[in-house]
């Protein structure tokens, strides 16, 4: 009998290939830059200075918010305050006054001779009791101050600022070299009985 041979084809199984894995480095991060926030800014602190600027010009009287004179002489005594506020205000009085004597001068006490104040020439107050006007934090304003003169060598004083809001601010002025020539020498009671004086031709009694 005639034997047919049969082939037998075996498949091979291929196994798929694996991809080549990637090799991936870690990149290096870059903190966020640090910032530092700005400092705070300072409170503005209220603050005044002053100092005696000469004896030689007339804007103030005995009593009066005028030129005018006492004690045998008309000069005033002229002041340069310089105040700087923290925050706005209102200037309700000023007074000058020197410690150890009679010598006061206020724009708001009657009994005490007129402290007349000027600002940018201007002057701010014509009598008793005005307030001085209102000024703005962190700005320097600058006043003329005129008393008149009573003692011909200047001592030393104490000059305070008040404002509306009840607060106050107050400097010393040093001794000046600054004085004006006139016979004598004053005492601590010369401005009480030239104030008298004063009222008496002010109201017209004699005193």
């Amino acid at each position: 009998p005639t034997v047919s041979s049969t082939t037998y084809t075996t498949a091979s199984t291929v196994s798929p290939s694996t991809a080549p894995a990637t090799s991936s480095s870690s990149a290096s991060v870059t903190p966020p830059p640090t910032v530092i926030p700005p400092a705070p800014t300072p409170a503005i602190q209220t603050s005044l200075t002053a100092s005696l600027t000469s004896a030689s010009e007339d804007k103030a009287g005995a009593f009066v918010f005028h030129a005018g004179s006492a004690s045998g002489t008309a000069k005033d005594w002229n002041w340069t305050a310089t105040l700087t506020l923290g925050s706005s205000k209102t200037i309700k009085s000023m007074s000058m006054s020197i410690p150890g004597t009679n010598n006061t001068w206020s724009t708001v006490t009657m009994s005490n001779w007129p402290l007349v104040v000027f600002a940018n020439g201007v002057q701010l107050n014509t009598s008793y009791g005005q307030t001085l006007g209102t000024y703005a934090a962190g700005t320097p304003v600058t006043f003329q101050l005129y008393g008149q003169i009573d003692y011909r060598t200047f001592k030393g004083a104490t000059l305070t600022v008040s404002f509306t809001d009840g607060t106050s601010v107050t400097t010393t002025i040093p001794a000046s070299t600054i004085t004006v020539a006139a016979k004598g020498s004053r005492t601590n009671t010369d401005q009480t009985a030239s104030s008298w004086i004063a009222l008496g031709k002010l109201f017209g009694s004699r005193y």
